[in-house]
């Protein structure tokens, strides 16, 4: 629920609430009655874990508080998302955009984290991660703090016997978010 007004102190100023379900007790009992796929992304995804994903504290709160009340994973990360969007729409588009920005990457982020669930690459997978990237790509232009790289190449041998991409290797090393540096 969201209810948007005028702050009747100022009568200039947007006062926005909105209802979160908040932190909930993860009890035994509550995991068990959960779906499958519910039950390993809570197993998976600590709230520590989610935000080192880059969800914001928020966010990893309320999604895992949805989870537990029974939504599913995938759904309850794209409202979220779609929550933000909304925000960031609604945010100021004057010289300084800081508050746009950081819902359009809150977006990416939990986008992202939609995702995560499904456990084979699909075009539907593949389209939520290109949104995600596209999002992402909207916040870094605006702050200017970012470029994008993509890294093409042959495929290298990493030394364990395992043959990775270029690419991959920058990946892993912390350089990349969604191809953005």
């Amino acid at each position: 629920m969201e209810t948007t007004g005028l702050d009747s102190s100022t009568q200039s100023a947007r006062l926005t609430l909105r209802q979160f379900l908040g932190r909930r007790t993860e009890s035994e009992e509550g995991i068990a009655r959960l779906s499958v796929e519910s039950q390993a992304a809570l197993r998976q995804f600590s709230l520590e874990r989610l935000m080192g994903y880059g969800l914001a504290y928020a966010d990893a709160i309320e999604l895992r508080a949805r989870v537990l009340e029974g939504e599913g994973w995938e759904a309850a990360a794209t409202a979220l998302a779609e929550i933000a969007l909304k925000q960031a729409n609604a945010a100021s588009t004057g010289p300084t955009q800081t508050t746009r920005i950081l819902y359009l990457r809150r977006a990416s982020a939990l986008l992202r984290m939609s995702q995560m669930m499904m456990l084979t690459n699909t075009p539907e997978r593949r389209q939520i991660f290109a949104r995600a990237a596209t999002i992402y790509g909207e916040a870094a232009k605006l702050r200017s703090d970012r470029q994008r790289v993509l890294v093409v190449g042959r495929v290298a041998n990493s030394g364990t016997g395992r043959r990775r991409s270029l690419r991959d290797r920058h990946r892993r090393s912390g350089g990349l978010v969604n191809g953005f540096r």
